[in-house]
């Protein structure tokens, strides 16, 4: 299968062409609870976990440059690469959805500190192997923005063999990429270069090593009622309402 081939840019190459999506946890990014979220995943097979937003500023704490390179590690061992999203601005992009289009030139550009700051945040992002600057979307509605159980499966993939067409980087289709079939049919029509996978994910951790182990019928399957947005949106840790055992995990047993 197309997915389980080796994925390479320059020096970067990752074992597989499946992507952890970035998804608010609510766990604390250094937390005891969200390195074993991670690390999960990563034993699950995924060939790049992109970690949720970040901010740029924290990484000027050495203790929690410490804990991000512990993170870093503990994926890194299970044969993962670590994809860090940073946010550098304190503007977010509010209700993005409801904007118009022609307006989003009216936010404010990056400042010089707000730069350096992002260099610096680069240079002590010990262990991470990509890290993509985030203009903000942290006020976003997410379930606005997220597929629901009705949309189709691969249902953003068209707009990935779009931007692939025109552009000489790496496309990473994202958007209810569900089962093995539709992950499958992106890559071999050329769509994305890479699938990002987050619900599936966070239903199983064991989702991608479950299908190379021909044990599909055992994935514990998400059923795309956006609980786990809903969870994170009231303030509360990311639930899940088919994932129980890592839910009552997650109820106790760690500090945020």
């Amino acid at each position: 299968m197309k997915i389980f081939s080796n994925f390479k840019l320059r020096n970067f190459e990752m074992k597989n062409r499946i992507v952890m999506a970035p998804m608010c946890t609510n766990f604390g990014i250094t937390s005891e609870k969200a390195i074993d979220y991670y690390t999960k995943r990563a034993k699950g097979g995924v060939g790049l976990i992109i970690i949720e937003n970040t901010s740029a500023s924290l990484f000027e704490d050495d203790i929690f440059v410490s804990k991000i390179t512990q993170l870093s590690k503990s994926i890194h061992e299970h044969g993962s690469k670590v994809f860090m999203q940073l946010s550098v601005s304190p503007h977010t992009i509010a209700n993005i959805t409801r904007a118009d289009i022609n307006e989003i030139d009216l936010l404010n550009e990056l400042t010089t500190s707000e730069i350096e700051s992002c260099i610096k945040s680069l240079q002590k992002a010990a262990g991470v192997d990509i890290i993509h600057i985030s203009a903000g979307v942290a006020n976003t509605s997410d379930e606005s923005v997220t597929p629901s159980k009705e949309a189709p499966f691969g249902v953003f993939s068209d707009y990935a063999a779009t931007i692939k067409r025109h552009v000489s980087v790496p496309i990473i289709s994202v958007g209810k990429n569900h089962n093995v079939e539709i992950c499958e049919s992106i890559l071999h029509d050329n769509k994305a270069d890479l699938i990002a996978v987050g619900r599936p994910l966070i239903a199983d951790s064991n989702w991608l090593k479950k299908i190379k182990e021909g044990n599909i019928k055992d994935i514990n399957n998400c059923i795309y009622c956006n609980n786990c947005i809903r969870s994170i949106s009231k303030g509360n840790y990311l639930n899940c309402t088919v994932n129980t055992i890592e839910n009552r995990l997650t109820s106790s047993g760690y500090n945020r």
